[in-house]
């Protein structure tokens, strides 16, 4: 099943959900890293390079991401679970939106810092072509688009978190289909 039903999601979305997991715990990982690198450590040019790219590419893949989303169906709440009181119901939606919110944040601001000069410096995507500056934006840009980079990496993957943990809970403790509708069905489990 390519596409989402009302019952569970389609593989195309599962893909996007967990390449963008993945993704989200390996560039945390590797912006920690980068930050305790010393200037001019033969590592530095790489990380940062490899960091970018990731980046750019995580940047269409959120893109790509969305449009499928707005195109497909997604499943519904269980309205037999009892589990999904009224606030649970409003954070599933609530908190979808926040990490989609976050992942442009995260991502733009990722943007400015790679374009750190305004006179039109430009990074290189994959070693393929160059990704150019759009121009300054604001003043002091590279300054206030770490900071904005910083925090929210550190909201985006404690939400995640929380998200990956709410999940856990209702297939361990709820005993609901809620973290079965983002998992691949077995054929001989087909209803």
């Amino acid at each position: 099943m390519i596409k989402n039903t009302t019952l569970r999601y389609g593989l195309v979305a599962m893909i996007f959900h967990w390449l963008s997991a993945l993704i989200i715990i390996f560039m945390f990982g590797l912006g920690i890293y980068m930050m305790d690198l010393p200037y001019g450590h033969p590592y530095e040019q790489t990380s940062f390079n490899l960091h970018q790219s990731i980046g750019m590419s995580f940047f269409i893949l959120w893109t790509l991401r969305i449009i499928w989303r707005l195109i497909n169906v997604s499943p519904k709440l269980d309205e037999a679970i009892t589990t999904f009181k009224k606030f649970e119901k409003l954070s599933v939606h609530v908190v979808h939106t926040v990490l989609y919110l976050l992942m442009f944040v995260m991502l733009f601001s990722g943007y400015l810092l790679a374009i750190t000069d305004g006179s039109g410096y430009s990074f290189t995507f994959w070693g393929w072509f160059e990704v150019p500056s759009f121009g300054e934006f604001f003043e002091q840009r590279a300054d206030l688009a770490g900071l904005i980079h910083e925090f929210v990496s550190w909201v985006l993957i404690g939400l995640a978190s929380i998200h990956a943990l709410a999940a856990l809970k209702h297939h361990f403790i709820d005993k609901d289909d809620t973290l079965k509708k983002m998992l691949p069905k077995k054929h001989n489990q087909e209803k």
